[in-house]
């Protein structure tokens, strides 16, 4: 694969003058209505580029923009992928990434995401430093949040919750969007911002579940389950039909299970399961996918204090790479999740009669 190349670095007014469309709108809110738009890693917007050429794309951050020239990527979902090296992926090694045109941008950004980023007439939105005013006025906003609820008794759960959900979803988007950029200067913190991205979603996720438990004590809905991601199962196979062991350079696929435990019991109690109908091109992908289809079922992870969500490796079918333990237990730490106890021999026996079914490719 050969290395992209920037072309060009832009500024806010170069950015605007290059795409008029977007004109209008603040870096910082493109990089967050892009953040929200994500399927995987970092997207990037569409760029023109000339017949026969490479491909180029746009990626924004809240201060600067990067015109880059991009390795197209074969997707097997559909839509069109391209490939980054790192760190301008947001990721440690090269991904493919998601290339979001400009009228489903501008279809997110019309749709309220910019309008947190509106300063008074006169302050120019480009304005140096408005990110940092904006990331201001939300603290103080949150100081101002806990005054109030400090002082008011009459606080009503069933509004708070959901608002305090989305309020997560959005500041997690919002760190989502400084990855582009952060690891240029910081070994760790990429991986470390990944992390509190994926905990605030979960937080989202935990606060509604709040919320469906003091509907439940109000005596509004009894029955709604309430699921918890107990285990993500990983299971490889080779790509595009390759042998065995990875060796014709093909390399490897991930599919994916995830159990969701309901924490009621008796009657009425049930038990969910998540299966990837497609391949994924890489573990983080295929954990991802399971992990987004139990938060918009509220059950992103255990509560504190029980056990966190295991992930394990399933390989019946082709014997262990070396290195996938390490790349396991390196997603395990980022996502804050739990690897097996080590099996005794007898142990690792009996278990292979309890082996789950294969997913469905």
């Amino acid at each position: 694969m050969t290395h992209p190349t920037i072309r060009q670095w832009l500024t806010p007014a170069g950015f605007a003058a290059a795409v008029p469309d977007l004109a209008e709108f603040p870096l910082p809110a493109i990089s967050h209505a892009l953040a929200m738009l994500r399927g995987t890693a970092v997207p990037v917007l569409d760029a023109p580029h000339a017949q026969g050429g490479p491909d180029t794309v746009y990626l924004v951050t809240p201060g600067h923009v990067l015109l880059v020239d991009a390795v197209r990527d074969h997707d097997p979902h559909g839509g069109r992928y391209v490939r980054l090296p790192a760190p301008l992926g947001g990721s440690a090694v090269g991904v493919p990434v998601p290339v979001v045109d400009t009228d489903t941008l501008l279809a997110t950004l019309r749709g309220g995401v910019a309008n947190c980023y509106l300063f008074p007439p006169g302050d120019a939105a480009h304005h140096e430093g408005s990110a940092h005013r904006a990331i201001g006025a939300l603290a103080g906003a949150a100081a101002m949040a806990r005054a109030a609820l400090a002082g008011d008794p009459s606080q009503d759960l069933t509004v708070i919750l959901p608002a305090l959900g989305y309020a997560l979803e959005d500041l997690s988007a919002v760190a989502d969007g400084l990855t582009p950029y952060c690891g240029d200067y910081a070994d760790q913190a990429e991986a470390r911002l990944a992390t509190i991205t994926a905990l605030l979603a979960d937080c989202a996720a935990m606060a509604r579940r709040a919320h469906g438990d003091v509907a439940a004590r109000l005596g509004r809905d009894h029955t709604l389950a309430d699921l918890r991601l107990t285990e993500v199962l990983l299971r490889p196979e080779p790509a595009h039909g390759g042998n065995d062991n990875g060796s014709d350079g093909g390399g490897w696929v991930w599919h994916a299970t995830g159990h969701l435990t309901d924490t009621r019991t008796g009657p009425g109690a049930c038990h969910a399961t998540i299966v990837t109908t497609q391949p994924h091109p890489s573990m983080d992908a295929a954990i991802d996918a399971v992990r987004e289809v139990a938060r918009g079922a509220g059950a992103s992870r255990p509560d504190p204090g029980a056990p966190a969500t295991l992930l394990r490796l399933w390989t019946p079918n082709h014997p262990p790479v070396a290195g996938w333990a390490e790349e396991l237990a390196a997603h395990a730490a980022r996502l804050r999740l739990r690897l097996p106890t080590p099996l005794t021999a007898t142990e690792a026996d009996a278990s292979e009669d309890a082996a789950p079914t294969a997913c469905p490719a």
